[in-house]
């Protein structure tokens, strides 16, 4: 949503982009690669408990994974291969970002922390996994993600999975407070998914 709603976001895409083309020898599969490696580095800082540094690599995480298409347009590689490591890396960023919560100070109220951060599992991925499927079944088509309104997209999700480990800091129950607020956005995401991709598939049929 913070993409589509961004009208100025295009512009800045292409301008990231070109520059990282231009002065980096760096393609775009090369950011890809970079972010899950970091992404990696990332769960092991958070396993030693260097707190910062998992929250800094993640942010560089996800800048990459952010990147990557932009400059794979700058320097017109976009494919659909690409689309295709692109969008798993960003699964596995994803796992590693819920896995770490693992090792950060937080606390839900009157719930066991490995029981919500498998939910969690399953309610982050669950919109782009209906999406994906609804194309691959020829339900909607939707590749770019942009016919399916959601309240939290991709953009939404990593910000606020960010801001929980930003707010575990400080506050492990207020962080945990965030993961439930993480789960009911999500949940309200996977039912407008599903009733969005029934609708659309509903107006191709007539």
């Amino acid at each position: 949503m913070i993409k589509e709603k961004l009208i100025f976001w295009p512009v800045i895409s292409s301008y990231i982009g070109k520059r990282l083309a231009k002065y980096l020898p760096f393609s775009a599969i090369h950011y890809t690669l970079m972010s899950f490696v970091i992404a990696l580095c990332a769960i092991i800082c958070a396993y030693q408990h260097y707190f910062v540094s998992t929250i800094l690599l993640f942010l560089l995480a996800n800048f990459f994974d952010i990147v990557d298409g932009a400059v794979a347009r700058a320097r017109n590689q976009a494919s659909n291969l690409g689309a295709f490591l692109d969008g798993t890396v960003d699964r596995f960023i994803d796992f590693a970002m819920i896995y770490a919560y693992f090792y950060f100070p937080i606390k839900v109220p009157c719930l066991d922390i490995g029981k919500i951060i498998a939910i969690i599992s399953f309610v982050v991925i669950m919109p782009t996994f209906i999406v994906a499927y609804a194309n691959h079944r020829g339900a909607v088509d939707d590749d770019n993600e942009t016919l399916i309104w959601r309240i939290m997209n991709r953009g939404e999700l990593s910000i606020l999975m960010m801001g929980i480990f930003v707010v575990s800091l400080f506050s492990a129950t207020w962080a945990g407070y965030a993961m439930i607020l993480l789960i009911a956005l999500s949940l309200i995401t996977i039912l407008q998914t599903i009733v969005e991709t029934i609708y659309y598939a509903n107006r191709r049929s007539i």
